[in-house]
């Protein structure tokens, strides 16, 4: 029900493969970087951690921007994800594609989707024994962020990306919704390709 990347230092076998991969579709809500406007920014990363979380093998990620973010965004929030995720990835690469991310709470579905056909996320609440109230896990850190309105746990009906190599598709699998708070020290990253 829950990602085991929060509770372990090595990803979970899968048959006779080891690997965590994942679809992280983040929009800033409200935020500087510097003197830059980051309200409204988005990006989209495609992942997997690899075998080994301490050495990285076997990891990679690939940081899709929207066309809106503008140069000085994709700057700042290239910064930002490796502050939040510190992470030493074998591979990583940066692409370019508009996307739609929508949280319909009337009907309990989320849905992600890149207009270019290679990433798509579509979430449904999970209930529980109350079923006007949500399935929230407290208490957790995400990553490194120094708050979170705790895991809003749903579940995916499908969750896939094929791009720069990578290709990955499930269905039924754990995910969540999340609002963090993020605060780091901003440093000059070389510009986002």
């Amino acid at each position: 029900m829950f990602c085991p990347c929060y509770f372990n230092s090595h990803s979970t076998m899968h048959g006779d493969k080891q690997f965590c991969r994942a679809n992280l579709v983040l929009k800033v809500d409200k935020g500087y970087y510097q003197s830059t406007k980051l309200d409204g920014a988005k990006v989209w990363v495609s992942t997997d951690l690899g075998s080994n979380w301490r050495t990285g093998k076997d990891s990679w990620v690939v940081m899709t921007f929207d066309p809106s973010d503008t140069p000085e965004q994709k700057v700042a929030l290239t910064d930002i994800l490796g502050q939040l995720y510190p992470f030493k990835w074998e591979k990583a690469a940066t692409d370019t594609s508009a996307f739609s991310w929508n949280v319909d709470e009337s009907t309990g579905v989320a849905r992600a989707q890149m207009a270019n056909g290679k990433g798509e996320v579509v979430l449904e609440r999970v209930t529980g024994t109350n079923p006007k109230q949500e399935i929230v896990l407290p208490n957790v850190q995400y990553w490194k962020a120094q708050s979170n309105n705790g895991f809003r746990m749903w579940k995916t009906q499908v969750e896939k990306y094929s791009g720069q190599n990578h290709d990955f598709e499930y269905k039924g699998t754990n995910g969540f919704l999340i609002t963090i708070t993020f605060s780091g020290k901003a440093t000059t990253p070389r510009p986002a390709d």
